[in-house]
């Protein structure tokens, strides 16, 4: 079965919220950086997001896109990266936080989504194609929408080895 999309209407919403420097990167590297999870979530639910969260195929691209953020961000002196096992954190006064999760590698949206822990979490935008003008793509969980609506918890059982949603 085909993972569903976000609606057009939210998957506009959500990409107009998007900070804009994050937008850029996720234009430039098309189809290898996605935005996940919460932040997706929230924006759909009218909430303010506390961060936004980034996936990509490996550590090393994260790790250089993350070190891209900062330096658009004014380097070192206005912006700092944080690092744990699983993520590199860049913290900007004034600026939401933006977390890209390494511990966890997807070259694709559809396996991201399906690992998150819960439904309301299973959602992804990025730029789908070849070019960094191709169009914005989302994939949902099933139960995305009817959770979120419902603010119900489910718990979604993923695999233990791939699951950004957990510490």
């Amino acid at each position: 079965m085909d993972n569903p999309a976000l609606t057009a209407g939210d998957l506009s919403h959500v990409v107009r919220r998007v900070p804009k420097d994050v937008r850029t990167l996720l234009s430039k590297f098309h189809g290898t950086l996605f935005l996940g999870g919460g932040f997706v979530r929230a924006v759909v639910a009218g909430e303010q997001p506390s961060d936004v969260d980034l996936f990509g195929p490996s550590k090393e691209l994260l790790t250089k896109i993350a070190e891209e953020l900062q330096a658009s961000r004014g380097g070192k002196q206005f912006c700092r990266l944080h690092h744990t096992r699983n993520a590199i954190t860049v913290i900007s006064i004034g600026r939401i936080t933006v977390q890209f999760i390494t511990r966890w590698e997807f070259a694709d949206a559809k396996a991201l989504v399906s690992s998150f822990d819960f439904s309301v979490c299973q959602a992804v935008i990025f730029r789908d194609g070849g070019t960094k003008k191709s169009p914005w793509s989302s994939v949902t969980g099933p139960r995305f929408y009817i959770d979120l609506a419902a603010r119900r918890i489910h718990y979604t059982h993923p695999s233990a080895k791939k699951r950004p949603g957990v510490a």
